[in-house]
């Protein structure tokens, strides 16, 4: 400090030197992120769905006794392979699967199996290339179609659309939306493996801004209610309703990305099941990484 400065401190506490970073406002804006060829990341996914007997109670269908626990775990590593006109083809690649379904009573005893063991016929570096997670998102049946009818592989399809779900939705958010701020999104209906789902009116809340592990991040909840999955050889459809958080860092390497995202659905199967499913996806860095399996 020079003999000025000295000086000032001694003669006005409260004034000192300035940071460049003071009075700098830092960005609320949620910008896509900028893809690198040969730039890898790589994700935890889990999902888990629980069914319930259910029946009517005054009008209202609830759940009752809970029935089977089925589940999904896998590393995931996506990996930009190409960069063409500002468009980022990507490999998603399946790592360490594991597979485990089993009635309520029996679900401690049975163990999680991998799904090249699950799964007839299943590669165990199974992957695919894509180039827009929004599209890929509906497109993945083709990929998984020579595995779906095992019980095992229809469920893996249905569950792992969601692996390109949190990216697809943060890619088409206002980089002009700020904290506090909300915005609705019209019902779209998306073409699935076996059937039509309506995807129903969702509101997207900007909720805060939070420092996760060092990395500054936006929050968003989605929520999704009312939807609809009408399956080509079933009279009634499938309901369902949805939400979602997502940490999007607004800064740093992984800016524009998903750092960690959680849903919650509930889907009315028929008046006598309900099935509540949990999932997340969490993006593996130093200072956060998966061990459970």
């Amino acid at each position: 400090m020079n003999l000025l400065a000295i000086v000032l401190f001694l003669a006005f506490p409260g004034v000192g030197p300035t940071l460049a970073s003071d009075g700098v406002a830092r960005s609320s804006a949620v910008v896509q992120h900028a893809y690198i060829k040969g730039e890898t990341l790589k994700y935890y996914f889990e999902d888990t769905d629980y069914s319930y007997d259910s029946s009517l109670e005054d009008g209202v269908l609830r759940a009752r006794t809970p029935r089977q626990i089925a589940g999904l775990r896998v590393f995931l590593k996506v990996r930009v392979v190409d960069m063409s006109s500002g468009t980022a083809r990507r490999r998603v690649e399946f790592g360490g699967g594991a597979y485990r379904a089993a009635e309520v009573e029996k679900y401690n005893e049975t163990p999680a199996v991998p799904l090249s063991s699950a799964i007839p016929g299943f590669p165990p570096d199974f992957g695919y290339e894509y180039d827009s997670d929004g599209k890929i998102v509906n497109g993945t049946a083709g990929f998984f179609q020579p595995f779906l009818s095992s019980e095992a592989g229809a469920f893996v399809y249905y569950k792992t659309m969601d692996i390109h779900t949190f990216q697809s939705i943060i890619d088409t958010i206002s980089d002009i939306q700020k904290p506090g701020e909300i915005s609705v999104r019209p019902a779209k209906d998306i073409q699935l493996g076996f059937g039509v789902f309506r995807n129903a009116a969702s509101i997207r809340t900007y909720d805060r801004i939070e420092t996760v592990e060092g990395i500054r991040c936006a929050v968003f909840k989605v929520a999704t209610l009312g939807n609809e999955f009408r399956a080509e050889k079933q009279a009634e459809p499938l309901r369902t309703d949805y939400q979602l958080t997502m940490f999007v860092p607004l800064e740093g390497r992984y800016r524009g990305l998903l750092l960690r995202g959680d849903l919650q659905e509930y889907v009315f199967q028929k008046q006598d099941t309900v099935v509540l499913r949990q999932l997340s996806m969490t993006l593996q860095t130093k200072g956060t990484y998966a061990e459970a399996r």
